[in-house]
């Protein structure tokens, strides 16, 4: 099962703040997600997410592109309805604590470092710059603050 939504075209606090911090959780394909992967939400700690989707033999996943935000749910069948519990909570009531979004600034700068090596990101990168005026102008990558 898969979820798309439309990821900070229109909103300029979440293109540069959320988007990055979301994109910095997803784990990789075919990789489970572990509790300090995922975000605490209101209605679950990242523990709880974690462990729930073990135990059925699921796996979220969370793919992240300019404009939108692909949650992928991958199960059997009879346990849809347990992970759409977890599916839920991190999509409609994310908690970024202090505290989770400071361990993620040494992972973000890597990925910024390891993106910009890459001529294709950059030249990609300062073309949206260039081209929109809107949310689209900002980068994939988090600001350094």
């Amino acid at each position: 099962m898969k979820l798309l939504t439309r990821a900070g075209s229109f909103s300029r606090f979440y293109s540069l703040k959320v988007a990055p911090r979301v994109k910095a959780t997803a784990a990789p394909a075919g990789v489970p997600p572990h509790p300090q992967d995922l975000e605490t939400t209101k209605g679950a700690s990242s523990f709880k997410i974690t462990r729930g989707i073990e135990a059925v033999g699921g796996q979220l996943s969370v793919t992240a592109t300019r404009e939108n935000l692909a949650y992928t749910v991958e199960c059997l069948r009879d346990d849809v309805e347990i992970l759409m519990e977890f599916l839920l909570n991190v999509t409609t009531a994310p908690e970024f604590r202090r505290w989770e979004v400071a361990d993620l600034q040494p992972q973000l700068r890597i990925d910024k470092t390891v993106a910009f090596q890459n001529p294709q990101t950059r030249v990609i990168e300062n073309l949206h710059a260039a081209a929109y005026r809107n949310a689209l102008a900002n980068s994939l990558y988090c600001p350094d603050y």
